[in-house]
C-alpha cells in the first residue's frame, strides 16, 4: 500500500509516517500542492491524506485536480478514483461538506488519533475495493487488516510486518498478477 501524504506541518507528517509505516505501508510526504501535483503525475499511489492549508494554496485544488478526469489519457496519472481522506483544522460544518462534495472520500479534523485515520483508511480502501467485510476471505485463508492476523484452517499464521503486507496485497490484487 502506497500513501501520499500532502501536509505542511513536519511534526505531523513525521507521526504519520511514522503510524503508517508501522502497519506496513509505505508512504512519501509533500509540503506544497506544487510538490504533490509532481509526485501524482509520475508515481501511482493507492491512497491521499490531504491537509487543507498549504503554503502555496488550498488542498482543495489538489483534490479537484486529482478528480478530473478530463483531458487525460487512458491510465494516464493521477488515477482519478484514488482515495483521498482529507484532514485538517478546519472544522466547521461548511468546510467538510465542501470537502466531502468535492470528492473527498472521509474528512478527519485535526487533531485526531493515529489509530482512526488508520481505521478510516481500511474502511476507506475497502468500501473503493467494493467490499462491505472487514475480512479479507481466500479459500481457507482469512486475514483481518484491523487486527493484522491471518489465520488458516482456523490456525493462526505467525507474520512479521512485511510478510502481513505481502499476503494481504496479494489477496486483495487477486486474480491479477502482481510484480515483484
Amino acid at each position: 500500500m502506497r500513501v501520499l501524504i500532502v501536509e505542511d506541518d513536519a511534526g505531523i507528517s513525521s507521526a504519520l509516517l511514522l503510524a503508517l509505516k508501522g502497519v506496513g505501508y509505505a508512504a512519501d510526504v509533500c509540503d506544497t500542492l506544487r510538490d504533490a501535483r509532481a509526485a501524482l503525475s509520475v508515481e501511482p499511489f493507492d491512497a491521499i491524506l490531504l491537509d487543507l492549508g498549504l503554503p502555496d494554496g488550498d488542498g482543495v485544488r489538489l483534490l479537484e485536480y486529482v478528480r478530473n478526469a478530463k483531458g487525460r489519457a487512458a491510465g494516464a496519472l493521477p488515477d482519478p478514483d484514488t482515495p483521498v481522506l482529507i484532514m485538517t483544522a478546519r472544522d466547521g460544518v461548511d468546510a467538510r461538506i465542501a470537502g466531502l462534495d468535492h470528492g473527498a472520500d472521509d474528512y478527519l479534523v485535526k487533531p485526531f488519533d493515529a489509530n482512526e485515520l488508520l481505521a478510516r483508511m481500511r474502511a476507506t480502501l475497502r468500501r473503493c475495493a467494493g467490499r462491505s467485510s472487514p475480512l479479507l476471505v481466500y479459500g481457507d485463508l482469512v486475514i483481518d487488516p484491523a487486527a493484522r492476523t491471518a489465520q488458516r484452517n482456523g490456525e493462526d499464521i505467525p507474520l512479521g510486518i512485511r510478510e502481513f503486507a505481502l499476503l494481504q496485497t496479494l489477496v486483495e490484487a487477486r486474480p491479477q498478477v502482481l510484480s515483484k
